[in-house]
């Protein structure tokens, strides 16, 4: 069984042990339940940009049978702000404004990950109170002048292309919804509204549907460390019980 997974800075999370990972974990389980010659592959994606044509490669190299694809805030939210930095093709840093309605969206062409490499910065270490409200406040600006109904209406009917891929290539779909983010409020209800439009999204074109919101684990451990951003090993270890029993669910993989 070969297993393609698609999804964030959370399939290679470096402040956990790569064997205690979440897919690393699932892989076990599977194998303990009796499914044979598991195979686990992970690709990471920051925009939903060429996404498709990455995961067609992998295929093409070496076909798998399921395909677990992570929504995250984090696209979402570039395409929601307002006010976007980034690093251009001559790698400096530059500034646009995210206007998608007339094609003026610099966020699916460039991404932070860039910028962060080239300027040394680490994502949300040690940011000022002046800062956090300032990115909320970017955000509350783009979704007022229609950026976040243009994100949805984006990200939707990305997840449906890949939906029809998967049902081409007789590849078993899961989505897994977006994780908690309690790290912003803005990101936090952000996640949550995904998680509402893609259950009813999957649930009209019968894609299985994985729900990952929450805080505290089964055992009421904390799903997060306490920056609040990055999943704990709890976390890691209650994701991969819930993989487990989404991917033992399906019709021939009891």
């Amino acid at each position: 069984m070969k297993i393609l997974i698609v999804g964030g800075c959370f399939t290679c999370q470096s402040n956990i042990k790569f064997e205690r990972l979440y897919h690393q974990t699932l892989k076990e389980q599977l194998l303990s339940s009796g499914i044979k010659n598991v195979e686990i592959q992970t690709i990471r994606y920051e925009r939903i940009a060429f996404t498709k044509e990455k995961i067609d490669a992998v295929f093409q190299n070496s076909k798998f049978d399921m395909l677990l694809f992570h929504l995250r805030a984090e696209p979402l939210m570039r395409m929601v702000k307002l006010y976007y930095k980034y690093i251009g093709h001559n790698n400096r840093l530059k500034h646009s404004l995210n206007f998608p309605f007339i094609k003026i969206l610099k966020s699916e062409k460039f991404d932070m990950i860039e910028f962060r490499r080239i300027y040394h910065i680490e994502n949300s270490n040690g940011e000022s109170n002046i800062y956090h409200y300032l990115r909320e406040l970017n955000y509350l600006l783009g979704s007022a002048i229609g950026n976040k109904k243009y994100a949805f209406n984006f990200y939707s009917k990305f997840i449906l292309k890949i939906m029809k891929y998967c049902d081409e290539n007789s590849i078993d779909f899961i989505l897994c919804g977006p994780v908690s983010r309690p790290f912003s409020k803005f990101e936090n209800k952000l996640s949550y509204s995904m998680n509402s439009i893609f259950k009813n999204l999957s649930k009209a074109n019968n894609i299985n549907y994985l729900e990952l919101l929450g805080e505290k684990t089964i055992n009421n451990r904390p799903m997060f460390f306490p920056d609040g951003q990055h999943v704990s090993q709890d976390g890691h270890d209650e994701i991969a019980m819930m993989l487990s029993g989404k991917i033992k669910s399906i019709n021939g993989y009891r």
